[in-house]
């Protein structure tokens, strides 16, 4: 358990590195380059927009931050070992593939949200890389939905004349 705790801590810490990284090309884009004494600004351009960055430096310290907190609960769920290391990898994936997607969304013409042209803009190879991930992710926890249907439940145990709900496998 705790080995899998201190996993998912640190891609927890990674992936709000990864934020910190976006909040540097948001800023970057803000100021269009890099100030490097007071007035005086290197000028250069960042791929993306405004909002994607903004998306992507706060998205990315949400997810991150999410797959530390679970890392604090897992102890807590009762969960069987193999239980346990699905859902710490399972949430070290989600995180990793959102910012993946966060980068390559910004970079992509049409947002990677759809594989073709949409509303937002045409298809590009960032945005088919990246859709192709989600859809990858979307398949995956699929995938794991279906396989643990009726595996788990959820069943209150007593404890100290308090009702305690906990998530059980049921194999």
């Amino acid at each position: 358990m705790e080995r899998l705790q201190r996993i998912m801590l640190g891609h927890g810490m990674l992936v709000i590195l990864a934020s910190m990284f976006a909040g540097f090309m948001l800023m970057f884009g803000l100021l269009g380059g890099l100030e490097v004494w007071p007035g005086v600004i290197v000028e250069f351009s960042v791929y993306g927009t405004t909002e994607g960055w903004v998306r992507a430096h706060s998205g990315g310290a949400m997810n991150g931050l999410l797959v530390m907190a679970i890392a604090f609960a897992l102890p807590k769920l009762n969960l069987s070992e193999a239980l346990q290391k699905f859902v710490a990898w399972g949430f070290i994936y989600v995180a990793w593939s959102f910012t993946i997607f966060y980068w390559f969304g910004n970079a992509a013409g049409n947002r990677a949200l759809t594989f073709g042209d949409n509303r937002l803009g045409t298809a590009d190879i960032f945005g088919i890389i990246d859709s192709a991930g989600t859809t990858e992710c979307r398949a995956c926890c699929c995938t794991a939905c279906y396989h643990y249907q009726g595996h788990l439940q959820l069943e209150l145990i007593a404890t100290d004349h308090l009702d305690t709900p906990r998530l059980t496998s049921s194999k």
